[in-house]
């Protein structure tokens, strides 16, 4: 099981991806690749410790163009990726430190500092489950770090996404038990406030992957299993500067959907990665999406990949606007699943026969100005399809069916 987890771009347009090798039972290293944007492997390391076995679970472009890398370590191959572990390597792939930041403290994600050091965020496994964020500088000495309990009358908490806030500071994602918790910390580790990202749909084990910060607030997104429409949903929720609750959006189908990763798109908006099924039955294949959501929590377009069975756990921008996708395929050429990274256009096309047949017109162009709707254009003609099910569209009304009812 070969595996991308998360992605990076390079000041020099490198596409960075990082992941994990499965070489047998318990054997598993981090993988750590980039990529030139004509596809030339750039370089590729798959053992970075000596004798380590671990994976990366997220990376970031620092402000010194380095790369650093951040997931788990099992010294005892137990199985168990429990340790926190980040690595750094230049633009070259070559490693500037690596350093095992403490037992039982698994590492989630990253975001770089102005300092040209990284903030990482993840677990602390303890009698109760502790959300730890720790600051890491530029040669990898552990800086500030801080704890935090979950709020009564919750148990665990666990820290899964981590972005800077523009005002200083951090915003966290956290899942609190089953719920999402969103925090703003200060960066002497003391917490402002933790907003609950509770509301009237069900919210049972859920989970928050990513966060985009701007100067009103933060935008988070994830995946709710046992969602309001199938077994797994994606939803993407707001949270200003005061710590209100702006919206929180579900999407989905009767099968599994999810979001691993955004970005902010030019324009406004956000580019999502994830996945989603056709249905829920037993011989649903999984596959890939990439999406546009807008400022507002609506769905702008989507695409699935119907000849992959896959994720998209990873996706970036490059400087000349195109999409980079990274992820893992279960048509595997060996083993049960290998590596994926893929380039598209701003729509989601990612070949040839279908780049560039929506770059003549403006995303306006396929507006039915519908908000129950999705549009987008495909194959030089704009598709509509019911969207946005449930979402307030006036008052005392939601969507339904594609119609404001």
């Amino acid at each position: 099981e070969d595996s991308y987890w998360a992605t990076t771009l390079g000041t020099d347009g490198t596409i960075v991806a990082v992941g994990r090798q499965v070489t047998g039972k318990n054997t598993y290293v981090p993988i750590f690749t980039g990529t030139m944007a004509n596809s030339t492997v750039k370089f590729d390391v798959k053992a970075l410790k000596t004798g380590l076995r671990g994976q990366l679970n997220g990376v970031t472009t620092t402000s010194t163009g380095a790369y650093v890398g951040v997931g788990c370590s099992d010294p005892n191959s137990q199985g168990e990726c429990a340790h926190c572990y980040a690595v750094q390597v230049n633009a070259n792939g070559k490693i500037d430190w690596e350093v095992e930041c403490g037992s039982n403290q698994p590492t989630s994600t990253v975001a770089a500092l102005a300092n040209g050091g990284v903030v990482v965020v993840g677990p602390h496994y303890v009698a109760t489950i502790q959300g730890r964020l720790t600051e890491l500088n530029s040669a990898g000495k552990v800086g500030m770090q801080m704890e935090d309990k979950a709020p009564s009358p919750f148990v665990h908490q666990v820290f899964n996404s981590v972005a800077v806030a523009p005002a200083g500071g951090y915003w966290v994602g956290a899942a609190v038990d089953s719920v999402v918790r969103i925090l703003r910390i200060q960066d002497t580790g003391v917490v402002i406030f933790g907003t609950v990202l509770a509301t009237s749909a069900p919210e049972k084990s859920e989970n928050v992957y990513q966060l985009a910060a701007d100067k009103d607030g933060v935008t988070a997104f994830g995946v709710s299993q046992y969602g309001p429409y199938g077994k797994d949903d994606a939803w993407v929720g707001r949270v200003d500067n005061n710590g209100k609750l702006v919206f929180k959006t579900y999407f989905g189908g009767s099968g599994k959907d999810g979001f691993y990763d955004a970005i902010a798109a030019p324009g406004g908006g956000y580019f999502v990665a994830g996945y989603s099924t056709v249905n829920s039955s037993p011989a649903a294949t999984q596959q890939g999406l990439v999406g546009r959501v807008s400022s507002a929590g609506q769905m702008v377009w989507q695409r699935t990949f119907a000849d992959l069975h896959s994720d998209w756990r990873g996706i970036g921008l490059t400087p000349k606007g195109s999409l980079v996708l990274a992820g893992y395929t279960f048509i595997q050429t060996a083993g049960e699943a290998d590596t994926l990274l893929a380039t598209c256009d701003l729509y989601g096309n990612c070949d040839c026969t279908t780049s560039g047949t929506c770059l003549t017109k403006k995303p306006a162009d396929c507006d039915d100005a519908n908000v129950c709707t999705l549009d987008w254009c495909e194959a030089s003609a704009c598709k509509h399809a019911i969207g946005n099910e449930g979402l307030t569209c006036d008052t005392n009304k939601t969507c339904q069916k594609g119609k404001c009812l």
